[in-house]
């Protein structure tokens, strides 16, 4: 490996901090593409694209702690972060977070052919939302996959200390 090609050492604890403020509370990625989203179900629609931003970074952390034990502390601190200190509703957001990483697999990494004007008009219908066009629905789940590549390429540049 160069000296041009070297990871940035970062503390696992700010590297976690920083995918909770600059990728799961930043809610400028909801707004693409626009949907039309009513007072009764913008609620439901921000709850839902909060999970599942958790949901992708700690799909990608534990990719990348496969490959790199030291991973392990980025997303222990990512989940000490995340999940609440009180038991049950830590619980419940869990299994949310893990049914969402299940309904995002099928997404990311289909099994047979692809599969995305349908699963962003499940995604969409499970918060209220049934008139969407084409486009919007291709553009809804590109941009869910294309998140989970970002953060995973963000991962790839560093190295947990």
């Amino acid at each position: 490996m160069g000296i041009f090609n070297r990871k940035r050492k970062v503390d696992p604890n700010e590297l976690a901090h920083s995918l909770v403020t600059e990728f799961v509370d930043d809610t400028t990625f909801d707004d693409r593409p626009q949907l039309e989203l009513t007072a009764d179900i913008e609620p439901h629609y921000r709850a839902k694209s909060r999970l599942y931003r958790i949901a992708i970074v700690v799909m990608a952390l534990m990719s990348h702690e496969q490959r790199n034990p030291k991973f392990s502390t980025v997303r222990l601190s990512f989940e000490a972060l995340v999940f609440s200190q009180t038991h049950a509703k830590g619980y419940r957001l869990l299994q949310s977070v893990r049914s969402a990483m299940q309904n995002l697999s099928e997404l990311l990494w289909p099994t047979d052919k692809s599969k995305e004007l349908s699963w962003a008009v499940a995604w969409l219908q499970d918060v209220g939302i049934t008139d969407v066009n084409p486009v919007d629905l291709v553009l809804f789940s590109k941009r869910w996959m294309d998140s989970y590549v970002m953060i995973a390429n963000v991962l790839d540049e560093v190295r947990p200390l």
